[in-house]
């Protein structure tokens, strides 16, 4: 098995974290989104998958990169939004003081994922964090997709023969 990681790259313009919300989508891990209202809500609706076809896909993760300061009562609600027009099940943490990347979500059966996944499906993936404060303020610095895949064997043909080229992942 391989693995290919993504991460999301973009934001919608109309739904963002209270502080800084393209710090979230900006691939740094020493830049944070952050908030301090309750229900505040961040889509990230860009990622940096292209869709190319890297094999057959048996598992997708997310997870997020997260710290929180003040008093530790606060949760981050993740939500994979599939295709743009499904929300897939809500899994909800607690941060912590420290920064660290929370643990991944198997999104791969969610409610309304696709039977099986296409790379077109990861390239098309949403995602949904909503802050849920009851005080302190919650920072998000990236939230990645990680894929599990069967590698495809490509094939060639030279002198009239089929050849197989393998594709070693590394």
């Amino acid at each position: 098995m391989a693995t290919a990681t993504y991460y999301f790259n973009h934001r919608s313009s109309t739904n963002a974290w209270q502080y800084d919300p393209n710090k979230m989508v900006d691939g740094d891990l020493g830049t944070f989104a952050s908030t301090n209202f309750t229900s505040d809500l961040e889509v990230c609706d860009t990622n940096t998958c292209d869709g190319t076809n890297l094999g057959t896909i048996t598992k997708v993760e997310t997870r997020a990169y997260i710290k929180v300061t003040g008093i530790l009562a606060s949760t981050i609600a993740f939500t994979p939004y599939f295709g743009g027009a499904s929300d897939g099940d809500i899994e909800t943490m607690s941060p912590v003081f420290t920064e660290a990347w929370a643990g991944y979500y198997d999104i791969t059966a969610d409610t309304n994922a696709p039977g099986s996944w296409a790379w077109t499906d990861v390239r098309d993936l949403d995602y949904k964090l909503t802050a849920q404060i009851a005080s302190g303020i919650v920072h998000v610095a990236k939230v990645e997709i990680k894929v599990t895949y069967t590698s495809t064997p490509v094939y060639t043909s030279g002198n009239g023969a089929f050849k197989v080229r393998r594709i070693i992942n590394i």
